[in-house]
């Protein structure tokens, strides 16, 4: 079964890298406060400065990956003196050589603290770890440098060192779904769909894992044609600033940008090159040269379709009969549409194989279809779901949220302790967690009862309760 990824905006682009479930959290970086802390601004922008000359760097051989031989557990995440940061290996290979004015003030000023420690990993052993598996097996890992004082210098760098020998298979083939056509009516402003970045996708690879999309960028223009919008000729864009004619069809580009270091235009090409289980699909039709940008190797161009209604017919003139129904409604294989008050059909849809709370349902009065209420003013057909009433056994875990970067879950002691963990079926797992230790999260789920659950790995979750500590 195939899981969808949902692009809802910007606000929600990227999923969170999870700590494994053997990775406790570990603050190892604390910001000291010092007699005499450096306030000068001359101080402050030479990090800065210093911190742009570092930059990504690769080897082509395993032999070759060697950034990280003086990286021990005496100074993983430990802070330390400007001139014992820039000695280090993996620090070395990332400049670039470009000078810095006043770098002498930074060897000099002993204010300012360094640390060093990879973003993923919270102590050196899980660390240490990834390394060595880099190095066998090719691949990238990155290293978060900081500095930092007392008062007022907090400057910070990721980079990335990539293995590029025996790398990972990665991406081949992209199956790319979306919906079409936008719906809009008679009247309607045309910013509404140049500005809205709210477009219901999916990409998956040729294993049929989620491919991550991390920006959707309509374009600006608007054409009466599909030609024209893939084209982007812009001479040919319409210049009206409302939809005015009922029943036309409009097309407007929307640029998707992907995640997981995916070279679109490697895959179209080998896709043209009929090499071996490579496919490039966008709405089960084969993609074409215009879908892909030479210069934006991450990035697909897709076309959608903007359909114009009458904003003067009522969409239906059928009544409903709403019946309350607390309980839960579990998607099916396939992506779920909405539906507003007025039964019209809205630009969102609902992930398949996700549960989503209702509290009533609505039948129509003439033809005998039932819609679940969903959000505040959208119903999904229940031809498209399963409901489960409130307690029923069938309900796995659902209103699952995004809770953003920085959030822990903290479970109470003796270290004897050990705290279930439930999948999102609502099964249990077979590990659990052990007391006295801390674990990042990055979203939260319901069950039908109303409980809480906390996800710490990619299928396994903590729920709320006594013990367990939500930061």
């Amino acid at each position: 079964m195939k899981k969808n990824i949902k692009y809802a905006g910007i606000a929600a682009a990227a999923l969170l890298t999870v700590a494994p479930v053997a990775t406790p959290v570990v603050n190892s970086i604390s910001n000291t406060n010092v007699a005499q802390a450096a306030t000068d601004t001359t101080l402050s922008n030479t990090v800065a400065k210093y911190f742009n000359t570092l930059s990504d760097v690769s080897s082509d051989t395993g032999a070759g990956y060697t950034f990280f031989s003086d990286i021990n557990a005496n100074n993983y995440g430990k802070e330390m003196s400007f001139k014992s940061f820039e000695a280090l290996k993996s620090v070395d290979a990332t400049r670039n050589g470009i000078s810095i004015d006043n770098k002498n003030v930074l060897e000099n000023d002993d204010t300012v603290k360094y640390t060093i420690s990879s973003p993923q990993y919270s102590n050196y052993a899980d660390f240490n770890t990834r390394v060595k598996d880099v190095i066998a097996n090719g691949g990238t890992i990155s290293l978060k440098i900081t500095a930092t004082d007392g008062d007022g210098i907090n400057e910070s760098k990721t980079i990335n060192f990539t293995n590029k020998d025996k790398s990972t298979e990665g991406v081949t083939s992209l199956d790319v779904n979306y919906a079409d056509p936008y719906i809009a009516q008679v009247g309607d402003s045309t910013a509404s769909v140049k500005h809205t970045t709210s477009f219901d996708a999916s990409v998956t690879d040729q294993n049929g894992d989620d491919v991550e999309i991390t920006k959707v960028q309509p374009s600006q223009n608007i054409y009466t044609t599909k030609a024209d919008a893939l084209s982007q000729n812009t001479d040919k864009a319409i210049k009206d600033t409302k939809f005015n004619t009922k029943d036309a069809t409009y097309y407007q580009a929307v640029n998707i940008t992907l995640g997981n270091d995916v070279n679109v235009n490697s895959i179209y090409n080998n896709a043209q090159a009929v090499k071996d289980g490579v496919s490039f699909t966008i709405n089960d039709a084969n993609a074409v040269a215009a879908n892909v940008i030479p210069n934006q190797p991450d990035t697909i161009k897709l076309v959608r379709a903007i359909k114009v209604g009458d904003k003067e017919v009522e969409p239906s003139e059928d009544s409903w009969t709403e019946t309350d129904a607390p309980g839960t409604v579990r998607v099916g294989n396939d992506l779920a549409h909405l539906y507003d008050d007025n039964n019209k059909l809205t630009t969102r849809s609902i992930a398949a194989s996700t549960d989503w709370a209702t509290d009533k349902y609505r039948t129509n009065d003439k033809t005998g279809e039932i819609q679940y209420h969903v959000s505040t003013h959208e119903w999904v057909n229940a031809s498209d779901v399963t409901f489960y009433a409130k307690g029923d056994n069938g309900n796995g875990l659902g209103n699952v949220t995004d809770l953003g970067t920085g959030h822990v879950v903290t479970l109470d002691g003796p270290a004897g302790f050990v705290y279930t963990l439930f999948k999102s079926d609502g099964s249990n797992a077979t590990r659990g967690l052990a007391g006295l230790t801390a674990w990042q999260t990055d979203k939260s789920a319901t069950d039908a009862e109303g409980n809480t659950y906390y996800r710490v790995s990619t299928d396994e979750w903590v729920r709320a309760g006594s013990g367990v500590n939500f930061k």
